[in-house]
């Protein structure tokens, strides 16, 4: 567990990404973050610990591709 500094909420269009069983991972940089919560129907939101970690190329991986999928 890491203690939040800055934390930052993504929050992404449950509806942008592809139906089937694979669950979303979010990539920033060499960073992986599996874990997100439904704050609100058709809602994806993943919780960053601190905003600096927002450096490098973001997107979301949904299986084996890696889908432009715009935050709200």
């Amino acid at each position: 567990m890491v203690a939040a500094t800055d934390p930052i909420a993504i929050d992404f269009d449950a509806h942008d990404f592809p139906p089937g069983g694979f669950d979303p991972v979010l990539r920033v940089g060499a960073l992986r973050f599996t874990r997100y919560s439904h704050p609100r129907i058709g809602v994806l939101r993943f919780v960053l610990a601190d905003r600096a970690l927002l450096r490098g190329p973001v997107s979301v991986q949904v299986g084996d591709e890696n889908t432009a999928v715009r935050a709200r």
